[in-house]
């Protein structure tokens, strides 16, 4: 549970965070396409990545618990991939339906 809840909840709160404290006071520039709704539909994407998650599982985890560990990651990475693609299917659906049409 410790590991799935790392990657899925870990990564993309850790990534909104230091974007915000990143944009807030000027450190960085958040481009204008990029909304922040966008933004934290790409930051669930950052759960997917599991190889060096299952490397450092094999380095830190006893045999035993190793399954268990490879288990939250598969389940992280999964959940993950559905939320992010939710999040940013509904993000551009709604810049969609505010921006005007154009043909």
């Amino acid at each position: 549970m410790a590991v799935f809840a790392g990657l899925a909840i870990g990564r993309p709160i850790g990534v909104l965070v230091l974007s915000w404290v990143a944009v807030s006071p000027g450190v960085a520039i958040r481009p204008p396409a990029l909304t922040w709704p966008v933004l934290a539909g790409g930051s669930l994407l950052t759960g997917i990545g599991f190889t060096l998650a299952l490397l450092i599982a094999s380095l830190a985890f006893t045999p035993a618990l190793l399954g268990a560990a490879k288990a939250g990651i598969l389940g992280a990475s999964v959940v993950c991939a559905v939320a992010g693609l939710a999040a940013l299917t509904w993000a551009t659906a709604l810049r969609r339906s505010a921006s005007p049409l154009r043909e």
